[in-house]
């Protein structure tokens, strides 16, 4: 679960477990006001890509939003990390932002905006199975 101080403006740079270190380096608003992005080191190894907050740690898989920078406008699609294989993949449409909140009942729970009106789910089985 995330802290409640945590949002995607203001996270934790470092976060850790018994098997994985994960830290953010050289973050940048992608607006004014607007989420932070960065660039993300799991267990000393950079990932490529821009990766906002807040993260999950669960087992050995981070869930993190992923920056996407298209033609047709930037947003956030959930990024799943195997820690243990660097593997990353990336599921759902681009959303404008995806704040992660906790993992509930096998289902990962965030919401789409910065108030928490907007909540949403992915199933961890679903995530896991593709």
């Amino acid at each position: 679960m995330m802290n409640n101080y945590e949002d995607p403006i203001q996270f934790n740079l470092q976060k850790s477990t018994k098997e994985i270190e994960l830290t953010y380096s050289r973050l940048t608003e992608i607006c004014q006001g607007g989420p932070e992005v960065g660039h993300l080191t799991i267990n000393g190894v950079k990932m490529s890509g821009l990766f906002g907050g807040p993260a999950i740690i669960d087992g050995h898989y981070v869930y993190i939003p992923l920056f996407v920078n298209k033609v047709i406008g930037q947003g956030f699609k959930l990024a799943v990390i195997d820690a243990s294989t660097l593997e990353v993949r990336k599921f759902g449409p681009i959303k404008s932002l995806i704040f992660l909140d906790c993992i509930e009942n096998n289902k990962l729970l965030f919401f789409e905006n910065i108030d928490k009106a907007v909540k949403r789910c992915f199933e961890l089985q679903k995530l896991h199975s593709i």
